[in-house]
């Protein structure tokens, strides 16, 4: 298994909200100092802001996992979760009850 990426705890901070009651992961509303343009920040306000982060995919051994790209990079959604929720990065973390959609 290939090692995580690092993740800037600070950074996901920035971008997501995370509902500890739910589980649930949002983006956030973002500024201009985030967007390359003014239209570009009122889009992704429109469009995505406080909406939930992820979509499906296979992970190929039958198990589906919600992934979201930030930078140009996938990442998985439970590892952002722990991230922002305890501001650790985790070694390796599943889902406890192998849901990986919840």
């Amino acid at each position: 298994m290939p090692a995580p990426r690092k993740l800037d705890i600070s950074y996901l901070r920035s971008l997501f909200n995370y509902d500890p009651l739910t589980g649930n992961l949002y983006w956030r509303e973002r500024d201009i100092s985030q967007c390359t343009s003014l239209h570009a920040m009122k889009s992704f306000n429109n469009k995505k802001a406080n909406t939930l982060v992820g979509g499906k995919r296979s992970n190929g051994h039958g198990n589906t996992y919600l992934h979201v790209k930030i930078d140009n990079c996938t990442h998985l959604v439970h590892r952002l979760c722990w991230a922002i929720h305890t501001g650790e990065q985790p070694k390796y973390i599943d889902h406890i009850n192998g849901d990986g959609v919840d």
